[in-house]
């Protein structure tokens, strides 16, 4: 009964941090864009994300359904992320306790439930959580088939729901490639008959999406993206280790490079994962390794494709539905505290490691919602700006188009709104476009004032080049505002200063 207590209150504690989040974390650009294509019919949905989303579609056909239900705001998506991450939670406490015991299922559950990752991943309108869900029942499901393989019916199993991941995101792949792998070795020497049954209901169920695959992973080819580099690894680990949104480095949304000090401290609790691999390791020693395989070989692979492209495949946000698994593994340096006669030392070690873990959780908690930092989309402030300054002779001008729904999901200004439409590849001089001539057709409207709002993925300097383009129509810029990375400038006509 004591397991449940405990579970139970880092439940609830969890609970209360994503019920804040649900309603006071300002939207950003991605989760507008979901509300969006969740509200198009279930054709336009598939067309969208075969040509224009890099992302398949299963996750935006669950949200038009739940919305049918629940209501189209942006709550009620984010509920839905919230729904699908209690019943993570559930499968979680079923596997971990059938791996290594209730005490580890505790400490797994503890852990993703306060960690400032999991809170914002489970209350955004984005595919994550959904995800992290489809990640914990495929992986479940291949050790079950482990356990049996001569049923080709759990084989089966295993590659519809490997499927269904692959419909949430193609960052499923690193996952994949580590659940591939691993039955590769487990297998070796023994009857792959049964286990055939896994590739080939995962190539039924695949198959109505294989004609437009290459058009979806080619509609979004990321050039805006950083090379990698040492701070970008250290980045990735921390956050999967409950050192993130600490000491201002690896926001959910992005957040500097941590300098040498920074990594130091961020990456200790990577001690507390090792240690309790090695305590897992003694009770079940082939459950540990595949735990531990689930959650290494993506985060590698992850690493290791970023250098060979030379630009950062996956941020730290889209690995977040592998953390489960560093979870449960940190999970078990916390065991030792649970009473059955274990030696004081290592219940000391035990209970250490809880207060390491817990404390760097609840530091990231905090700063995640404290530190200004770790909130660069406010579209709510831009629209209380746009909303008070605005005239109804005047004109908004969106860049990119998207930041349109983002502000105006918060308020509409009182001016007549247009959009720049065209592709960051276009902005760079990449496909030899002229992004000065689609300025000028923006302008066409001789406004006598005209804002700009410019943001990700455009470059920070996006509205001096505007200035520029814009000063042939007569314009000089006026004062710029910057509410994290969204800019708003103000281009005045000459003639009517």
């Amino acid at each position: 009964m004591r397991y449940w207590a405990f579970a139970g209150l880092f439940l609830a504690a969890g609970l209360i941090l994503r019920l804040d989040s649900l309603h006071v974390r300002a939207a950003w650009y991605d989760e507008v864009y979901s509300l969006w294509v969740a509200s198009q019919h279930a054709v336009r949905i598939l067309r969208e994300s075969a040509t224009s989303d890099p992302h398949p579609p299963l996750y935006y056909l669950l949200l038009h359904g739940w919305a049918g239900l629940a209501g189209t705001t942006l709550q009620a998506a984010r509920a839905q992320s919230l729904s699908l991450w209690l019943a993570a939670m559930l499968l979680l406490w079923r596997a971990t306790s059938a791996w290594f015991g209730r005490e580890a299922a505790v400490g797994a559950t503890a852990l993703l439930s306060v960690h400032a990752f999991q809170v914002i991943a489970s209350t955004e309108a984005r595919m994550y959580a959904a995800l992290q869900l489809a990640a914990l029942l495929s992986t479940w499901l291949l050790w079950k088939a482990l356990e049996d393989p001569e049923r080709a019916s759990r084989w089966a199993a295993y590659g519809v729901s490997a499927a269904v991941m692959a419909y949430l995101s193609y960052y499923s792949v690193f996952l994949l490639l580590a659940h591939a792998f691993f039955v590769v070795a487990y297998l070796r020497g023994r009857v792959w008959g049964p286990a055939l049954a896994a590739p080939g209901s995962f190539a039924l169920a695949y198959l109505p999406w294989l004609p437009f695959l290459a058009g979806s992973l080619a509609s979004n080819s990321v050039p805006w993206r950083p090379p990698p580099d040492l701070g970008y690894v250290a980045t990735l680990v921390m956050t999967q280790v409950y050192g993130g949104h600490f000491l201002g480095t690896a926001g959910y949304y992005g957040g500097k490079a941590p300098v040498a000090s920074e990594a130091v401290l961020g990456l200790i609790p990577v001690a507390t994962v090792a240690a309790g691999f090695f305590v897992l390791a003694k009770s079940r020693a082939q459950a540990a390794r595949f735990v531990a395989w689930c959650w290494l070989v993506p985060v590698g692979a992850a690493v290791i494709v970023s250098f060979l492209l030379g630009k950062v495949a996956a941020y730290a946000y889209h690995l977040a539905y592998v953390q489960p698994f560093a979870a449960v593994l940190a999970g078990g340096a916390v065991l030792p505290v649970w009473p059955g006669g274990r030696p004081t030392v290592r219940r000391l070690l035990g209970f250490g490691a809880a207060v390491l873990l817990l404390g760097y959780a609840a530091a990231g908690s905090d700063a995640a919602w404290r530190d200004r930092r770790y909130h660069p989309f406010r579209p709510d402030l831009v629209a209380r700006y746009l909303s008070r300054l605005c005239r109804q002779e005047d004109t908004v001008v969106y860049m990119p188009q998207g930041i349109r729904r983002a502000v105006e999901l918060y308020h509409v200004p009182p001016a007549r709104p247009a959009e720049v439409r065209f592709g960051l590849a276009a902005w760079l001089g990449r496909d030899g476009k002229n992004p000065a001539a689609a300025v000028r057709r923006a302008f066409s409207v001789r406004s006598p004032r005209i804002w700009v709002v410019a943001g990700y993925p455009l470059p920070p300097g996006t509205i001096e080049e505007v200035a520029k383009a814009a000063t042939e129509l007569g314009y000089v810029l006026g004062p710029v505002a910057e509410f994290g990375q969204l800019r708003v400038g103000l281009l005045v006509r000459r003639d009517a200063r």
